[in-house]
């Protein structure tokens, strides 16, 4: 059930006691604010979650709260009726909501519920994103986004969240964003990363596993890697694996379906191009693969490739043709 537009939010307060390793990054909330981002890293099981709900309880304004899966979603009201409260409000559910269209002072959807409310709303004749604006009237007090594991942002999801958000930020003067996640894509691609900062910002604190078990929030353990030579049948698997994909390739090239990809590959418009960026990993593999067999990849689309990607600038790639 949405508060009622007269009465003024609550002042929520977490009625427990914060881990010490929580406390630290608070003691910084008035310097974490300043810009309007935060963006914090945290361990799994670190209770990102109530860190989550604290910080938009300072903050002060409601918020919208985006979560990976259903799941994830209900467990953000469930901490917040479990371990909030206000002398004034009774039942902390009735603050919560996981409709869009009818917000709360904490609204917890999904991404794939946002993403289908822009497929909904957006206009195709002008292209207008979230042209619907029942939707952005209806969150026009949403004064905080909070993006719980961004990182697991399909392209899809991004597009529609940078849409939304973009929106929201014609709409307000200042809109606050909290990005939470346990395991930031440090290891995407440069392009991929720098979409990632784009949307949380960059990094602000970091909640170290070491903190937990010295908290005794987590038992201590060593990870190990055990580096084994293949078996003989092993071999025998990944040496057919490969003569299978070789012929496949050179039937491709047989067939002239390569000379074909690396036609239509020319033609793509900028536009065209951005949006089979969103399939970066197939998209690169495909362009290696194209250079590998010897079709050359024209100039104007080099030219883009090496700007989103500057580490295959050159020419990179290995492929075995018969």
């Amino acid at each position: 059930m949405a508060a009622p537009e007269t009465q003024p939010q609550p002042s929520w307060r977490f009625a427990g006691t914060f881990r010490p390793y929580q406390q630290r990054i608070l003691e910084r909330f008035d310097d974490l604010k300043q810009d309007h981002r935060i963006h914090i890293v945290a361990a799994p099981g670190s209770g990102k979650t109530i860190l989550g709900l604290e910080l938009i309880c300072r903050l002060g304004q409601p918020a919208l709260i985006l979560a990976p899966t259903i799941t994830i979603r209900d467990q953000w009201i469930d901490r917040f009726a479990s371990h909030f409260q206000h002398n004034g409000a009774s039942n902390p559910r009735e603050w919560c909501s996981t409709s869009l269209h009818n917000p709360a002072f904490l609204t917890v959807i999904t991404y794939q519920a946002l993403y289908s409310a822009y497929t909904q709303a957006l206009d195709e004749e002008t292209g207008e994103d979230f042209a619907d604006l029942n939707i952005l009237d209806a969150v026009r007090d949403i004064g905080t986004v909070c993006l719980d594991e961004a990182h697991h942002l399909r392209s899809q999801w991004h597009r529609a969240l940078t849409a939304f958000m973009n929106q929201l930020d014609h709409r307000k003067a200042e809109l606050n964003t909290i990005a939470l996640t346990a395991t930031p894509p440090y290891d995407s691609t440069p392009s991929e990363w720098q979409r990632y900062e784009q949307l949380c910002g960059p990094i602000d604190e970091e909640i170290f596993a070491p903190e937990l078990v010295a908290a005794g929030n987590l038992c201590p353990h060593q990870d190990y890697v055990y580096v084994t030579k293949p078996s003989q049948e092993e071999e025998q698997e990944i040496a057919e694996l490969r003569r299978r994909g070789n012929e496949v390739l050179v039937d491709l090239q047989r067939q002239g379906i390569l000379a074909q990809l690396a036609e239509e590959l020319g033609r793509l418009t900028d536009e065209q191009l951005q949006v089979a960026l969103d399939d970066e990993e197939n998209f690169y593999a495909l362009k290696i693969l194209l250079t590998a067999a010897g079709y050359p990849i024209a100039p104007h689309i080099q030219a883009i490739l090496s700007e989103e990607r500057p580490e295959l600038s050159g020419e990179l790639g290995f492929c075995v043709f018969n």
